[in-house]
This record gives structure tokens, C-alpha cells and sequence, in this order.
């Protein structure tokens, strides 16, 4: 039964936490260009006011890529650690079956 429970937290509180902040992350990438060839990218000033608005709008998606990614990270890690906890236990059952 702990087994299920386990399974049933992973399955209800952390995947769709996952998941949520895996297609932030994607629409932030498609937001910010990421993937795009070197010929799509324009070739302005960087010393006028639009350059560092951009520049600064570019900082904040970082700081933005940055979080998702170790928030996603995170998740990633205590669904894995579940899981492996998951098949030792049930390793363990069928150990004390046979």
C-alpha cells in the first residue's frame, strides 16, 4: 500500500508540477528566439535605447530560463528518487513473495 501511495504522489502532486513548468520553459524558449539560424538575427545598433531595452528584456529571460530550469530539475530529481524508491520496495515484495 505504501507503494501505491508513493506512486499515486508522483502520479498526482509532482507530474503535473513537471509538466506546468516543462512547457513554461518551452514557451519561453519560443518566446525568446531560442533555435532560430544566425541569419534571423537583426543586426541594430547596441548603443540605442530600443538595443538596451532589449538587453535588459534579454537579462530577465535569463533569470527566467535560469529558475524554470532548476525548478524543473528539482521535480525531475524527486520523481526519479520515487520511482527508484518505488521498484525497490516492490523488489522487496516480490523477494518476500517468492
Amino acid at each position: 500500500m505504501a507503494m501505491l501511495a508513493i506512486v499515486l504522489l508522483n502520479l498526482i502532486w509532482l507530474e503535473p508540477k513537471a509538466n506546468k513548468a516543462m512547457f513554461e520553459r518551452m514557451k519561453l524558449e519560443k518566446e525568446e528566439g531560442k533555435g532560430r539560424d544566425v541569419a534571423d538575427v537583426s543586426t541594430e545598433p547596441t548603443n540605442t535605447p530600443v538595443a538596451n531595452a532589449l538587453a535588459t528584456r534579454k537579462e530577465v529571460a535569463k533569470d527566467r530560463m535560469s529558475e524554470l530550469r532548476n525548478r524543473l530539475k528539482n521535480l525531475n530529481n524527486y520523481s526519479s528518487f520515487l520511482n527508484v524508491l518505488t521498484l525497490m520496495g516492490l523488489s522487496w515484495h516480490l523477494v518476500y513473495l517468492a
